[in-house]
């Protein structure tokens, strides 16, 4: 099989090639480029089941749909996955792809492809030019129930406990406010419930809270969108949401802070405790970065999934648990907890990484950037991941809910076997290189 699959990615490579001829043709910016191929890709790439990084060496650039925009480098692990999907779609899918497990343990559809919107209908990009990535306040009421009106399975978003022992719902580790010009941060689980809800919106009419600003690569932005909203807690969310909707609760603990044991399994507790009194049948799912409160979540109670975090390789921290995908297997085995949330680009990088841990009995889902195009959630779900966690609810719900209307066009047990034809793949390479 795989000398077959590495003739299908050599012709692949020439359809390809053949494509950005054409382009050429059109636009004569477009150029093919040579790079050597860094030591670290190198290394990804030999281990993949396909290493075909030496015949890749070659596309290192592609073209952007403008040429007055600045081109930028796609890795070639990524040109690798690419290649095996286009060149041997069928075989490559069936290598990778192991039966489905039911991330939600709820219902008779264990085969369900699930959407999850981001901190509710998407993460706020303060500097952003798009204004989808600004239109609710992330993380709040109005922000949940408004991914509800569309065919999302869960809302993602942040926990943290207060000093009084109140659980809250806001991502980051400080909250920032401007004042005569001056900027105040403050640690969210250093503040009361009172004080946290004195920042931003207020509840009651003709009260100003102090001015929310947020810290993005070192320069401070004000925190302006479309349709802002107050903080809310953890309890309101179950009071005030749809119903419908399912909660992927974060459990959320700073990176750079040691929590011993004692400290970690009360924050738990305080959100156990809501968790229990309020979410009757709604759909539940634990999640956290921090593996020890992911470990511990899971011998705490039974009754909930329970999945741990990761980059995926695509960053490193002194714990070693949190470095790859490996490593969360190895957590999530050792631990009983029923699955993992990588960066996608962990999976991108080692598409082999989804056999292993499907294989292993643990469901996945995947979080980033490249989760917001069509054309990566597809290629996902024909890998086998078990769902993605999305800022463009909208666009991603109607083309997943596309997807599911076309039964089976383009999937590996499909009917029309027409697989991923090369419009497509180029379509996604364009995606993501302009991203």
């Amino acid at each position: 099989m795989r000398m077959d699959l590495e003739d299908n990615l050599i012709k692949g490579k020439r359809a390809l090639e053949n494509g950005i001829s054409k382009a050429q043709s059109i636009n004569p910016s477009i150029k093919k480029e040579k790079r050597e191929v860094a030591e670290e890709e190198r290394n990804i790439l030999t281990e993949d089941p396909i290493p075909l990084y030496s015949s890749l060496q070659w596309c290192r650039k592609m073209p952007r749909p403008s040429p007055s925009t600045p081109r930028k480098s796609l890795p070639v692990w990524l040109f690798v996955f690419l290649f095996q999907l286009i060149a041997n779609h069928d075989d490559v899918l069936t290598f990778y792809r192991e039966s489905g497990v039911d991330v939600r343990k709820f219902g008779d559809d264990s085969r369900k492809f699930v959407v999850i919107g981001h901190r509710g209908h998407g993460m706020n990009v303060l500097q952003s030019a798009d204004r989808r990535m600004k239109a609710f306040k992330e993380n709040s009421i109005l922000s949940f129930n408004n991914a509800a009106k569309h065919s999302v399975d869960y809302i993602e978003f942040d926990v943290q406990v207060t000093k009084d022992d109140v659980a809250v719902i806001f991502h980051d580790n400080f909250i920032l406010h401007q004042e005569h010009g001056t900027i105040f941060e403050t640690r969210v689980t250093d503040l009361t419930v009172d004080d946290f809800f004195t920042y931003g919106p207020q509840r009651k009419a003709g009260r100003e809270g102090k001015s929310l600003v947020r810290k993005v690569n070192g320069n401070i932005v004000g925190w302006h969108v479309e349709s802002d909203d107050h903080s809310c807690t953890l309890r309101e969310a179950f009071e005030k949401v749809n119903p419908k909707l399912g909660f992927n609760i974060e459990l959320k603990f700073d990176d750079d802070v040691n929590y011993d044991e004692d400290h970690l399994v009360h924050v738990l507790q305080v959100i156990l405790k809501v968790v229990y009194e309020h979410a009757e049948d709604r759909p539940i799912i634990f999640s956290s970065f921090q593996p020890d409160a992911a470990l511990l979540m899971k011998k705490l109670q039974q009754r909930y999934p329970v999945y741990f975090l990761t980059n995926g390789g695509t960053e490193l921290y002194n714990d070693e648990r949190r470095n790859s995908l490996e490593e969360a297997k190895k957590l999530a085995i050792k631990g009983g907890l029923d699955g993992i949330v990588s960066e996608v680009k962990g999976i991108f990088r080692n598409p082999s990484a989804v056999r292993e841990i499907k294989g292993s009995n643990l469901s996945l889902l995947t979080y980033g950037k490249l989760n917001n195009f069509p054309e990566t959630v597809h290629v996902q779900r024909l890998m086998g991941v078990d769902g993605v966690i999305v800022d463009l609810v909208e666009e991603i719900t109607r083309a997943v809910d596309e997807m599911n209307a076309r039964k089976g066009v383009g999937d590996v047990n499909g009917e029309s076997g027409c697989g991923i034809d090369l419009s497509f793949l180029l379509n996604l390479i364009s995606q993501v290189t302009q991203h």
